[in-house]
């Protein structure tokens, strides 16, 4: 039989995770798969919509809840999608998404970020988890891991340089 367990990486969340039991999610969506020939986001709402199926109270039934929810999707889409020009040709994004323990996850524009100690080294912090979760991600591939072996490196020699400019 399968294993499943959640991702420890990631940040991951959904309602009443804490409550749930992986190898029984796992399982469900396997069979949703089989049902359904490929898994899709419609198709897992689509069988959870049954109260006696074991993904329904993972998902949000409440309408106004669902559509608060919904809203703050659609205003990180937002803040994602505006690009600063600074060249014909070169754009960067205006604003990053920083996570910090103290005040959660917030954006800020780029500029700031690359003027402040503080926030740049919560950059490289992220960019440190990222790239960890990108080698875990195609670890069966290892050439791909083995490529973004240097891009970690970097990271962590700016970190390292981070930790001593304060």
């Amino acid at each position: 039989m399968i294993q499943y367990r959640f991702r420890e990486e990631g940040g991951h969340s959904f309602k009443a995770k804490a409550k749930s039991d992986a190898q029984i999610i796992g399982e469900e969506l396997m069979r949703i798969r089989q049902k359904y020939g490929d898994l899709r986001p419609a198709h897992v709402v689509a069988e959870a919509k049954d109260p006696k199926n074991p993904l329904h109270r993972n998902l949000e039934w409440i309408d106004s809840d669902a559509a608060h929810a919904h809203r703050l999707v659609q205003a990180r889409s937002l803040i994602r999608s505006i690009v600063t020009i600074e060249a014909p040709g070169r754009e960067i994004p205006t604003f990053v998404s920083i996570k910090s323990e103290s005040k959660g996850q917030r954006y800020e524009p780029i500029g700031a970020v690359l003027r402040s100690v503080g926030l740049r080294k919560q950059m490289l912090k992220q960019a440190e988890t990222d790239l960890v979760a990108f080698q875990r991600r195609y670890n069966l591939f290892k050439e791909v891991v083995k490529a973004a072996e240097k891009p970690l490196e970097v990271v962590r020699g700016l970190l390292g340089d981070e930790l001593h400019t304060d």
